[in-house]
């Protein structure tokens, strides 16, 4: 599994440097934002992305796993108990005081949310997000966007190869808040 974690790690690698630069242009920095997108629910459909947030987490000491694990189980408890009236939001049950206490592994969405984006479907629709509402207020045209669908792509192969690899059947769908990736024991008899 150690090349599925490094195939993560270039990829992530990859993104981070676009985002970087589509930032530079819009001079973007989340560092102090008080519309913090870490409130916001976002679901998460690839194995190999849990796989790297339990990663991540094991090498985290017993104390701040524990505060994640607790933080979780609250993050759910509270969803489950949104009356569906207006959107969910409630801290990422891995952020204390502002800052990502697993931010080397955070999954694929929250290395990209912010910067104005598109994604491009395979059937040729284009979907085209203006960004973070700080950017969307500021800008009214955007002629520097993230692409998505490459990256996208690529997390797919990292995926299908896993599923490959562990025989987890294609046709597995996968959808999880950070908090249920937290605590899932799905992938407790794969070690890295």
């Amino acid at each position: 599994m150690k090349n599925i974690i490094d195939s993560l790690e270039k990829l992530y690698k990859e993104v981070e440097n676009e985002f970087k630069r589509i930032g530079q242009y819009y001079d973007f920095s989340c560092f102090g934002c008080t519309t913090n997108c870490c409130n916001t629910l976002f679901y998460h459909f690839t194995i190999v992305e849990e796989l790297m947030l339990q990663y991540g987490l094991s090498k985290l000491d017993g104390n701040t796993r524990l505060m994640i694990v607790e933080n979780s189980k609250r993050y759910l408890l509270s969803k489950e108990n949104h009356n569906e009236r207006g959107r969910f939001k409630m801290m990422c049950p891995a952020n204390k005081d502002g800052l990502c206490m697993v931010y080397q592994y955070r999954p694929m969405i929250c290395r990209i949310h912010g910067v104005p984006s598109k994604l491009v479907f395979p059937n040729g629709r284009v979907d085209f997000y203006k960004g973070c509402e700080v950017i969307a207020s500021k800008f009214l045209e955007f002629p520097y966007v993230l692409d998505r669908t490459n990256f996208f792509k690529n997390l797919s192969k990292i995926e299908l190869d896993f599923r490959k690899k562990t025989n987890k059947p294609i046709s597995y769908k996968f959808k999880k808040t950070i908090a249920e990736m937290i605590l899932s024991k799905d992938l407790k008899d794969i070690h890295v």
